[in-house]
């Protein structure tokens, strides 16, 4: 995204190859073949009340994207990758890694399994959880958390923000709608990223989905921070939670799709926010 962005090929040449040529090595480490094909088992994603899982798709879609522009990157800078000892059968390799990532599905629910087994897991009894007892990892033991459907942040949900272009509209509807009732937000990390999957998912209800999307975008990140400083807020307080609370106000609204390098701007406004204008810069073309 940054050399699409910028067209900076001197950092590319100097950093970029280097980069993206060691991680795709260590993710084709971390992973192996069987016969559903290319697996990264034994990880938490950015769930913190799922761990040790197999299949993540977030982590398993960020390789893929890895593998597939190191092997891109390669075959761009092929002067560059031979100082890397990087052989014609590795780049073949990550290819083939990419194009067999696993993607868990739940068939019969209809939706994505954030990782292998996930929507076979016991549910959270939600409605026998008195709200003191919130966030949960200070209430209840994380052996608890890690075998139920309880979700801390997003992540499948922060799966179809980064990686849109591997979901339909669909399914983006039906996991969001999934996931939105088992996520508990114990993280001021979450609701930017749900906002923008809300505010995407406008099919027939476009107004509903709109005023879902602004509830999940509240500023908590900044309002999270301010607590924190004045002595108010819980434990634990984010600073990179302010970064989104950008996107939460106009990205999928103003964003880099997936794999593309091209701007997809779908703005969706709430009523009560002024309009907002955007200078869009590319390298130093305006």
């Amino acid at each position: 995204r940054y050399l699409a962005a910028t067209g900076d090929t001197d950092f590319e040449i100097a950093y970029g190859v280097e980069l993206l040529v060691e991680t795709a090595r260590l993710w084709a480490s971390l992973g192996h073949f069987d016969a559903g094909g290319f697996r990264i088992d034994g990880v938490t994603g950015p769930d913190e009340y799922t761990a040790l899982a197999d299949d993540n798709i977030y982590t398993n879609l960020m390789a893929q994207r890895n593998l597939r522009e190191a092997a891109d990157a390669c075959d761009r800078r092929r002067d560059v990758a031979r100082r890397f000892d990087v052989a014609p059968g590795e780049v073949k390799m990550w290819r083939k890694a990419a194009d067999a990532v696993r993607v868990p599905y739940d068939e019969e629910l209809g939706v994505h399994s954030q990782s292998e087994d996930f929507t076979a897991h016991d549910a959270w009894d939600f409605d026998g959880t008195p709200p003191e007892h919130y966030p949960l990892m200070l209430h209840y033991p994380y052996f608890q958390l890690y075998r139920k459907q309880v979700i801390k942040q997003a992540d499948l949900v922060l799966a179809m923000h980064l990686r849109g272009d591997a979901f339909t509209p669909d399914e983006k509807a039906r996991n969001f709608t999934y996931y939105e009732a088992r996520t508990v937000r114990d993280s001021s990390l979450s609701a930017a990223t749900q906002a923008v999957i809300a505010a995407e998912i406008r099919r027939a209800h476009v107004r509903q989905t709109r005023e879902r999307a602004f509830e999940q975008f509240d500023g908590r990140g900044v309002r999270a921070l301010l607590r924190a400083i004045r002595g108010r807020g819980p434990a634990g307080p984010k600073q990179r939670a302010l970064g989104g609370d950008g996107p939460g106000v106009h990205a999928r609204p103003a964003d880099l799709p997936g794999e593309a390098a091209v701007l997809d701007l779908g703005a969706a406004v709430h009523d009560h926010l002024q309009p907002r204008s955007l200078r869009l810069r590319r390298g130093l073309l305006v």
